[in-house]
């Protein structure tokens, strides 16, 4: 009966998509912070000059990489997508706001992690709230 419960338990994970998220905590946990393949500002000032001088838009993460497990499972699984980095990169400047950086007062938003796309003006595209697959930012950012 045991292994059944083991069984069903695997299987909702998996087809759940559950399982991404497990296993970035599990990872995180296990190897301490993921190194990131993204170059991140972390002053807002300086991003968004950064931003209107190169007519890019803002790719903005408010994260609380400390406790929240949910930033943490973002940062190990959906940061670590190497598309999802280089259109960050290429495309979009990238600011990292903590939950220890005055800068978030600037923002409206309720949990986190959040992710909003800022048009070079700072004026919100689009906006993910919660933990976000690669899958689901990439259209957005793409305009599709």
């Amino acid at each position: 009966m045991q292994y059944v419960l083991i069984v069903l338990a695997a299987a909702y994970l998996i087809f759940s998509g559950k399982f991404q998220f497990f296993t970035g905590v599990v990872k995180h946990k296990l190897e301490g912070k993921a190194d990131s393949r993204i170059t991140w500002i972390e002053d807002y000032d300086e991003a968004a000059k950064l931003a209107r001088r190169t007519n890019r838009p803002l790719f903005v993460l408010i994260t609380a990489p400390d406790w929240c497990v949910y930033c943490q499972s973002l940062d190990a699984t959906t940061l670590q997508n190497t598309e999802l980095a280089r259109l960050i990169g290429s495309d979009y400047i990238a600011l990292k706001i903590t939950d220890t950086n005055p800068a978030k007062s600037k923002f409206k938003f309720s949990s986190y992690p959040t992710i909003l796309l800022l048009s070079p003006q700072a004026r919100e595209i689009r906006r993910f709230a919660g933990y976000t697959t690669a899958s689901a930012l990439l259209p957005a950012m793409k305009g599709k």
